[in-house]
């Protein structure tokens, strides 16, 4: 998903252009029946994103069967203690929360913190350090997972039941979270 590094925030202009031209603002894929994942350009247009979303959520027929959706973006809609950044998308999240179905778990996965950490009771995870480096971290009662000293990829595991498990993994493929 298009972030500050690839934008004109950061002035990439060419990089934004042609990751818009390649994947769009936002896009989504489907999982077999059960998870719906959707990439969101939170340095793009959130509101023409968020309409895209709820036409999707509104859809009886697409939506048959989802369990489970996965909002990818750069910047994120919550953020742990100390973060280096806020919750730059914070209303754009609030608002996908609102629309989302109350029958599927939401859960948001966003990098722009370069840390690992999850608040997993809510369903908000940071998985941000592949390529700066670490930013301050904090825990609290929702973040009980916050690493800034070992580089780590965000896992989900989707099993036929649906029923989704999100680990942090290091580099060697040991589950650190």
């Amino acid at each position: 998903t298009i972030g500050n590094h690839d934008s004109v925030e950061d002035e990439s202009a060419a990089i934004e252009k042609e990751a818009i031209a390649y994947c769009g603002n936002s896009w989504w894929v489907k999982f077999g029946s059960g998870t719906l994942m959707l990439g969101f350009n939170t340095n793009g247009d959130t509101a023409k994103q968020l309409t895209a979303a709820q036409n999707l959520f509104n859809n009886s027929q697409f939506m048959s069967g989802v369990k489970n959706v996965i909002a990818v973006s750069h910047k994120g809609g919550h953020v742990f203690p100390n973060a280096h950044h806020p919750a730059e998308a914070k209303t754009f999240y609030a608002d996908l929360e609102k629309v989302a179905p109350s029958n599927v778990k939401l859960l948001e996965f966003n990098g722009h913190n370069h840390d690992s950490a999850a608040a997993p009771l809510k369903g908000w995870y940071v998985a941000g350090n592949g390529g700066k480096s670490f930013y301050a971290c904090g825990n609290d009662k929702d973040w009980t997972f916050c690493n800034n000293k070992t580089i780590s990829y965000l896992e989900a595991t989707i099993p036929n039941d649906g029923q989704i498990a999100v680990h942090f993994i290091d580099i060697s493929g040991k589950i650190i979270y």
